[in-house]
Formats: C-alpha cells, structure tokens, sequence
C-alpha cells in the first residue's frame, strides 16, 4: 500500500470489507482445535475501459482453498462457442442490447456443508488466537 495510487487501493479494500460485513459474511471467534485454518491473500487488479483508461480498481479476497483439500483436476465452467455464437445472432436479430456484468462477491452466495476458518486478512485487526 506504498504506491502512488494507494488512496483508490485502499478504497476499494474498504468496500469489499464493508461488502462481508453487509452480508455477515464471517464471525471473529477463537481458533478451534482439530480445524485445519485456512489462509487467505488479496488479488489487486486494474479494470480497463475499451479506450484503454482506467474504470475502476479491484481488490478481491481469495481463500486459498487448495490447502484444504488435495484436488487431482480443477475447472472453471465455461461458455461453449456455438452457444455464443446463437446468442448473439438472436440479439442481432431481435435488436437486443447486450451488457457485460461482473458480479461481486458471487461466490458468497453458495451454501457450505460444514465450517470453514480462514486467517483474518492483513489491513485487519488481528486478535492473537482468533480466526474468521
């Protein structure tokens, strides 16, 4: 948070914070035993305009969820081309509009099986022994 643009940076930090806290997203409480924690790291990225300027700063907290479980394949679920390509000539053809969307915090919104402890985030205050 020493760079030039720090002011936007930690706006941004502050408004995904303030989005969990909205939500109710997490509890301090103290660390349980038997529970494996796990850790957590901010992803920090540019949005650009098509003029190629700066829309917006981005600041994402990310679980690292990989030292939870060992997986063996991972994937992200994607669009296929021709199913694209069929919706764009029906937007074409009806005269739609089409917009681009990205979605905050949409993986807040899946229910979980059991609990899960991440590390409080750095930039928060940390009490000796809690966890998120």
């Amino acid at each position: 948070m020493s760079c030039p643009n720090r002011t936007q940076w930690r706006a941004t930090y502050a408004e995904e914070i303030e989005q969990f806290v909205h939500q109710n997203i997490f509890d301090m409480v103290p660390k349980p035993e038997g529970y494996k924690v796990v850790d957590c790291k901010w992803i920090f990225k540019i949005k650009l305009g098509p003029d190629g300027q700066v829309e917006y700063y981005k600041a994402c907290l990310v679980a690292k969820g990989f030292s939870q479980i060992e997986f063996n394949e991972t994937y992200s679920p994607v669009v296929g081309y021709s199913t694209v390509r069929t919706l764009l000539a029906l937007t074409c053809t009806n005269g739609w509009h089409i917009h681009q969307i990205d979605a905050k915090l949409a993986f807040l919104n899946r229910d979980l099986k059991k609990k899960i402890y991440i590390k409080i985030p750095l930039g928060q205050e940390r009490p000796e022994g809690h966890v998120w």
